[in-house]
């Protein structure tokens, strides 16, 4: 998957409305940013279950989280919202737990960026401007996404900045030889880095110590 895509999309911020359920109504900006909140979490091989668009709107329509996108699109705060799907991080809900429950299941949850640890993919809607809510796309918010960051880097380096240096003529003075140890040393940094996510994703497996 590409680690990064740009989408733009859009709304300013009008008065919040309570539907007549007594629920936060959502403006065309919040149904487009559920979209792709829905569009990030349920494609590819990190399909993941039980996220289903009801589901996106209940969480948008929280008043903590409906506070937070309604502050966004107003231009107050920082300039990017970052979306998560995943277990909530030990040291932020049980700071005296020990160990890792594999039961834990993933919830949405919002952050800027600087709180929440990525530990899967996750998207975050970038601000350029005040945004309008009832539009529901404009240039005014790009959408982008990120996976780990050593998979996106990874992934940047194999797809992206690798073909850059293949193709580009202007490597001033350097010879034929240093452009090629320049290759080939990237090439050996981007295996090196292919494998060190290949472990993180399978994990270590850890054999008890036979006391023999």
């Amino acid at each position: 998957t590409v680690p990064h895509q740009n989408r733009y999309l859009s709304s300013q911020l009008q008065p919040s409305t309570i539907g007549s359920s007594g629920t936060m109504s959502l403006s065309p900006r919040h149904r487009w940013c559920a979209k792709w909140i829905l569009f990030c979490f349920t494609r590819g091989d990190e399909n993941f279950e039980g996220l289903d668009e009801s589901k996106v709107n209940a969480f948008i329509r929280k008043p903590k989280i409906f506070d937070k996108f309604k502050a966004f699109f107003n231009g107050e705060g920082p300039g990017a919202l970052f979306v998560h799907y995943q277990p909530k991080d030990l040291e932020e809900s049980e700071p005296f737990v020990k160990e890792w429950k594999g039961d834990r299941k993933p919830e949405l949850s919002v952050s800027y960026g600087d709180t929440t640890p990525i530990k899967s993919r996750c998207c975050y809607f970038l601000r350029k401007d005040k945004v309008d809510s009832s539009i529901s796309n404009d240039a005014s918010l790009y959408y982008q996404e990120m996976c780990e960051p050593l998979e996106t880097l990874r992934q940047q380096m194999t797809t992206l900045y690798r073909p850059l240096f293949a193709a580009s003529d202007e490597w001033g003075h350097a010879t034929e030889q240093q452009k090629a140890d320049f290759m080939e040393a990237t090439d050996k940094w981007i295996q090196t880095l292919t494998s060190a996510v290949e472990s993180l994703k399978d994990g270590l497996e850890l054999r008890r110590v036979s006391g023999d």
